[in-house]
C-alpha cells in the first residue's frame, strides 16, 4: 500500500497501521504491525520557501553523523539510492534493542525514518526491519 505523509510517500504493507498519538502534535508519525514488536517512525523537514537547500550525499552523511552523536548511537553509515531520493542509514543491535535510522532526501526535503524493537533476538525484529528497509527504498517526494 502506498502511504503519503505530506510530500513524502512510501510503500508499507497494509497490516502496518498508524499508531501516532492524537493528543501530541510533536510526536512523529508512527506505524506498527498489528501484533508486532517494533515501530517505524517518520519525521519530515520540508522546504517551504527561501533559498533552496542543496542536500547532497555529503550533507546527508553529516546529518546522519550528527544524529548518531546526539542520540549516543554508534551506527556505521551506508549510502543508498531509492526510487529517486538519496539516502544514508545504518543499524545497531545490542542485547536490549535493534535500532536503525535512515535520512532520505530529494535535495531539498529530508525525512528521518527510524525502526526500533526492544526484542533484538526475536526473528520478528529482522522481519519488521526488512519492512522498514523496503519503506525507505520505495520512498519519494513530490514537488
Amino acid at each position: 500500500m502506498r502511504h503519503r505523509l505530506s510530500s513524502f510517500s512510501f510503500d508499507v504493507p497494509e497490516e502496518w497501521g498508524d499508531i501516532t498519538p492524537d493528543n501530541d502534535p510533536t510526536y512523529p508519525f508512527t506505524m506498527a504491525l498489528d501484533g508486532g514488536i517494533g515501530v517505524i517512525q517518520v519525521s519530515l523537514a520540508e522546504w517551504k520557501g527561501g533559498p533552496r537547500p542543496e542536500i547532497d550525499e555529503a550533507k546527508l552523511a553529516e546529518m546522519f553523523a550528527s544524529y548518531c552523536v546526539s542520540q549516543g548511537l554508534d551506527l556505521q553509515a551506508e549510502t543508498f539510492q531509492g526510487q529517486s531520493p538519496l539516502g544514508v542509514g545504518g543499524r545497531h543491535i545490542s542485547s536490549k534493542e535493534l535500532f536503525a535510522a535512515w535520512y532520505v532526501s530529494d535535495g531539498q526535503n529530508v525525512a528521518l525514518v527510524t525502526y526500533v524493537s526492544q526484542f533484538p533476538d526475536e526473528p520478528a525484529s529482522e522481519n519488521e526491519l526488512s519492512v522498514a528497509r523496503r519503506l525507505v527504498s520505495s520512498a519519494s517526494f513530490r514537488g
